[in-house]
């Protein structure tokens, strides 16, 4: 049987990979990134992406189904809801949305090296594509334009025991 995960979505450079770091320590489970696993297996996400996109995309799906089959905390990347067998494997689990406004992830882009997201008009053009599979497939909508992120983490611990959600990871 396949294991619980806590899934975070949403936009590049919004943070999941951090705050899903975070939440797994105090949660004392597994934390995996499909970013990381497509490049520890596959290669740079970055040549895969401009080489061929739908290759990044198989191998991402790959990476996906075996994150989710570890149970813990999962922090897609921020494409992985694109495709419909993605969005079928994800909502089996607890997902949760990590909304950001413009405003918030402009400072980030400047250190961001992914090639969908050089400036800030490229970002809202990938969010504006994809902001309405994200908030159908959540749990939870998240908003984290207000809190640092240990802030952040903490208040998505505390919102996970509130509702014994837990007791599944």
């Amino acid at each position: 049987m396949e294991s619980m995960a806590i899934v975070l979505i949403g936009p590049p450079a919004v943070g999941k990979t951090l705050l899903g770091g975070l939440v797994a320590k105090r949660l004392r489970v597994i934390f995996n990134d499909t970013d990381f696993l497509v490049e520890k297996f596959f290669g740079p996400v970055k040549e895969l992406l401009l080489t061929c996109e739908s290759q990044f995309r198989d191998a991402e799906s790959i990476c996906l189904r075996n994150a989710l089959s570890r149970g813990g905390v999962v922090a897609t990347g921020a494409g992985c809801v694109q495709r419909k067998e993605n969005q079928r494997y994800i909502s089996r689990h607890l997902v949760i949305f990590l909304r950001t406004s413009c405003d918030n992830v402009a400072p980030r882009l400047c250190f961001d090296t992914r090639p969908v997201t050089g400036d800030i008009e490229s970002w809202i053009a990938v969010y504006n594509k994809r902001k309405d599979i994200y908030s159908k497939l959540a749990d939870i909508e998240f908003d984290v334009n207000k809190s640092s992120p240990i802030s952040l983490a903490d208040q998505l611990v505390r919102f996970i025991y509130n509702r014994s959600w837990h007791r599944e990871f």
